[in-house]
This record gives C-alpha cells, structure tokens and sequence, in this order.
C-alpha cells in the first residue's frame, strides 16, 4: 500500500469537499432555482458531512 503524505491527504478532503458543494449546489439550484449569494455562501461552508446530510433531505425536499 503507497503512502499518502498529509498535503495529499488535505488535497484529497479538499477536493471532495469542493464535488460534494457543486453536487448539493446544482441539485438545490435544479429543485428551487438561482440561489442568493448568502445561501451559497452558507452551503460553502458547510463540513463535507454536513453536505451529504443536506444532499440526503434533498431528496425529501418540495
């Protein structure tokens, strides 16, 4: 097994924090439109579990 240094480590949490926003952004803008630039802004800062949770109420979500 290879080893993984920890700036490839933070690239690697980075990078599927930056998926995870566009995927939860691009689902809530198809569900209720253009979203404000406070909304994106929130969900920016949201934990990587924090987005998957929203991701799952989405599917609820009218």
């Amino acid at each position: 097994m290879r080893y993984v240094t920890t700036g490839e480590r933070i690239s690697y949490d980075r990078g599927k924090q930056e998926q995870t926003q566009t995927l939860i952004l691009r689902l809530l803008q198809r569900r209720v439109g253009k979203l404000s630039l406070l909304l994106r802004s929130h969900i920016q800062s949201l934990t990587v579990s924090e987005l998957e949770e929203l991701g799952e109420a989405l599917l609820d979500f009218k």
